[in-house]
């Protein structure tokens, strides 16, 4: 295996351990944001093998586990602005979705409420 290269057998295994080592860790975190950030920290180390350095000796698991809550806290922070903001505004999701309908001439989406998950934040 070249430099460049990654071996799909790899990926494979460390992707049920992190979702193992996430998913136990994190059971109150929605599925889908930990599907995101798995790939993300996966799909990361494809495009850059080079940051993760061996040599070190933390092995790869602990490295994409590191970069995925990276990701993760990332996304709860954004998720919690977005909320901040929303009650700031004293507008739900769901009525600025049936506001942007009423202005565009449409019926609100049935799926309004479930346009943006909503993640658990600790």
């Amino acid at each position: 295996m070249s430099h460049g290269q990654i071996d799909s057998e790899v990926i494979a295994h460390e992707l049920a351990l992190l979702r193992q080592r996430l998913s136990r860790r994190h059971s109150h975190i929605d599925e889908h944001l930990l599907d995101e950030v798995i790939e993300d920290a996966l799909l990361h180390y494809c495009d850059c093998p080079e940051q993760f350095d061996g040599s070190q000796g933390a092995p790869l698991e602990c490295y994409l586990t590191w970069r995925a809550r990276s990701y993760m806290s990332t996304e709860l922070r954004k998720e919690k602005r977005h909320r901040q903001h929303e009650r700031a505004a004293g507008v739900s999701e769901k009525d600025f979705e049936k506001i942007v309908s009423e202005v565009r001439g449409g019926e609100p989406r049935a799926d309004a409420s479930k346009s943006i998950p909503s993640y658990a934040v600790p």
